[in-house]
């Protein structure tokens, strides 16, 4: 959302786990591609309205690799004292990701933080650039799935989170098989209640007093 108007033409791609993400501050859109869901030949459309100046990468899997061996070292830590107690009453994937978490060392853990503070930079950077005080976007990439199974894919919520980012979903209308769809609002580290000040208002306009 705008607070200031401020003229700027380029967009970028930055990787993040599975999807490369595509900002234009000039068509004023915001793409995150995943996969099975068309990703490729939509980013071949829109990097055609790329500039010179735009930043076109490559989808890596060592992006996917960093985000997991940080959660992963992080649980491990988390679960120390209680896996030392009753390893025996974990499930084996949840006992698998504290083996792989304990194999990161203390070097390559402050490298994965630094890893989180460059991103927030870089997307706070672009917030400052652009003038703007939230990021929004679809909360998903499509509507909520049906039954208890799963809550759906995590993909637009990842980049976010692991920029430490606030975000937080209105309801935004129904899908064509009436499941419900969700507006994404991200706002600026640390500053919870900003977002919560504009989700408040926004919402009123999506829903109504």
């Amino acid at each position: 959302m705008r607070s200031g108007r401020r003229d700027r033409s380029h967009s970028f791609i930055t990787r993040f786990n599975r999807q490369s993400m595509i900002l234009s501050h000039r068509y004023r859109y915001l793409f995150l591609k995943t996969n099975k869901t068309a990703g490729t030949s939509i980013e071949i459309a829109l990097s055609k309205f790329c500039g010179p100046d735009d930043i076109i990468t490559p989808i890596s899997p060592e992006d996917e690799a960093i985000r997991r061996r940080l959660v992963f070292a992080e649980f491990a830590q988390e679960h120390v004292d209680l896996y030392a107690q009753h390893a025996a009453l974990y499930r084996p994937r949840t006992a698998e990701i504290i083996a792989i978490g304990r194999s990161v060392s203390t070097d390559e853990l402050l490298a994965l933080r630094d890893n989180i503070l460059a991103l927030r930079s870089e997307l706070e950077g672009e917030m400052d650039a652009a003038g703007i005080d939230l990021w929004a976007c679809p909360a998903a990439t499509g509507p909520a799935p049906e039954g208890l199974h799963a809550t759906g894919d995590p993909a637009m919520n990842l980049p976010w989170t692991h920029a430490g980012l606030p975000a937080i979903t209105l309801p935004a209308g129904r899908a064509a098989n009436g499941l419900p769809l969700g507006l994404q609002l991200v706002g600026r580290f640390a500053e919870d209640e900003t977002l919560l000040d504009w989700a408040d208002r926004l919402q009123v306009t999506l829903l109504g007093p």
